[in-house]
């Protein structure tokens, strides 16, 4: 069960690692974290936009950086590679890679939620539009 701090202090490290990644346009904060539907059981899920999109999945040491990563799992849905990776604390977090042509859609969901809410947490230099 992951707290609101926790999930706060894991999104302010994120942003800050993102930031300094090279490869990564943007990320947007979706699904119930993003709509503040949220429950203490509720999973964060990330968009990060980046080229190329598989360079994270293959390469997963950064998960690393923000807690002990008591196991993972990768997952596609169609122009999303998506790796869940399992926190201790109960914290679970889905990092959803895509290139920049998603990011031009005009609603973008994740599969599993009801809701197209997105909270854009970083766009770097302008060039991801749609974010």
């Amino acid at each position: 069960m992951a707290t609101k701090a926790r999930v706060d202090a894991f999104l302010f490290e994120f942003k800050r690692w993102a930031a300094t990644e090279q490869g990564i346009h943007g990320v947007a904060l979706i699904g119930s974290r993003a709509g503040e539907t949220a429950t203490g059981n509720s999973d964060v899920d990330l968009i990060v936009v980046v080229s190329p999109p598989n360079i994270y999945l293959q390469h997963t040491q950064w998960t690393r950086l923000f807690g002990t990563v008591l196991r993972d799992h990768q997952e596609s849905y169609g122009k999303c590679a998506s790796l869940r990776v399992w926190y201790d604390e109960g914290f679970e977090v889905e990092y959803g890679f895509v290139d920049e042509s998603w990011a031009m859609l005009p609603c973008r969901w994740w599969p599993g939620t009801d809701s197209c809410s997105e909270s854009v947490i970083i766009s770097q230099r302008g060039r991801v539009s749609g974010l």
